[in-house]
């Protein structure tokens, strides 16, 4: 059994901020700071085990991830000792990168059709050929199957029997939204259900469109088993190398959509992971033992348990007079550290 977890990183300062982040690396708030703490105890709490731990190499994803990785508790309850979990970052879950428009204010795009807009910050083509564009919904996609692929499926393949397997991807809202939708094309169709009990919408969903944006520290929560006996698929799927540029368009969120301060952060222009290993041996074909017209997958049920769960943050308060909303700084001595240190002393 596989526990899939799709987890957005704490609050940082672009997002209080509202401008783009894409490729900057937007330090976390306190606020930020104090969701991510949240979220590795709640986890903890509840004993999720995480087997392993990947997110983005910019750092508020890597610190939210980093936070998780601390808060797990040892596994055998006999002992203090606990068996670290690393944090692996990679560049292929940077977030898409908005290019001249990072750090800029939300607005610039949203009225670009402005003629003082359009004259500081010149279209592609334009005499300023220090113009650089948005990622493209091609390259997102293309780096999402990477990871897919490369990382995913390989866990899925190497699952052993009653072995229980428990990922955690922390990354950015954009690019979650694209993983989670390349992902569902690599499971067989009808494989794929909501729990009874299913946490965060309080509306109805639809797999077949987004299941709605990533707030700070919000995640999807995925349980996948392997079918003993897969049945064969009456209709083949389309091959997961092809990219149709105009799916994504009713699927991304908009600047608007996410909640507390929208998602603004941004991948690596590359299609492929600078930070990765050479390609691996076997492709994400072989390795998954599927035909290419399967999806790679094949042969795997998956309930989703969770959609942008915010419960860990129940309770939680930003701390006043603009503290919360400034830059974590882990220098920073908190109250209870300091009557410690007076009591030890």
């Amino acid at each position: 059994m596989i526990r899939l977890f799709l987890i957005r990183h704490g609050e940082t300062v672009d997002n209080v901020a509202q401008v783009y982040a894409g490729r900057r690396d937007s330090d976390l708030t306190n606020h930020g700071f104090h969701q991510g703490t949240r979220l590795g105890q709640w986890f903890a709490n509840r004993n999720v085990k995480f087997t392993h731990i990947f997110s983005s190499t910019l750092k508020r994803a890597h610190k939210t991830a980093q936070l998780i990785a601390d808060a797990q508790k040892p596994s055998d309850p006999s002992t203090t000792e606990v068996t670290k979990v690393e944090v692996t970052p990679l560049g292929l879950l940077q977030e898409q990168d908005y290019g001249s428009y990072e750090g800029q204010p939300f607005s610039v795009r949203r009225f670009s059709d402005r003629q003082d807009v359009r004259e500081s910050h010149p279209t592609p083509g334009s005499e300023n050929s220090g113009f650089v564009d948005v990622e493209s919904k091609e390259s997102m996609a293309q780096r999402a199957d990477e990871f897919i692929g490369d990382y995913l499926v390989s866990l899925c393949a190497s699952a052993e029997v009653d072995q229980e397997i428990v990922v955690a991807v922390v990354a950015h809202g954009i690019i979650l939204s694209v993983l989670w939708k390349r992902f569902l094309q690599q499971l067989d169709r009808n494989s794929v259900s909501l729990a009874q009990d299913l946490q965060g919408p309080k509306a109805p969903v639809s797999l077949e469109h987004h299941l709605g944006a990533f707030s700070n520290t919000g995640f999807l929560e995925l349980d996948m088993s392997k079918n003993p006996k897969p049945t064969r698929l009456l209709e083949t799927t389309t091959k997961h190398t092809a990219v149709d540029p105009n799916q994504f368009d009713a699927l991304l969120p908009t600047e608007g959509s996410f909640p507390a301060g929208k998602d603004d952060e941004a991948p690596a222009k590359e299609p492929h992971n600078s930070d990765c290993s050479e390609s691996k041996n076997a492709t994400s074909q072989e390795i998954a033992g599927a035909p290419p017209s399967y999806p790679m997958l094949h042969g795997w049920t998956t309930e989703i348990r969770a959609i942008n769960c915010k419960d860990h943050l129940n309770g939680l308060k930003r701390t006043g007079r603009g503290v919360g909303s400034a830059r974590h700084d882990e220098t920073q001595k908190t109250m209870d550290s300091f009557f410690k240190r007076q009591k030890r002393e």
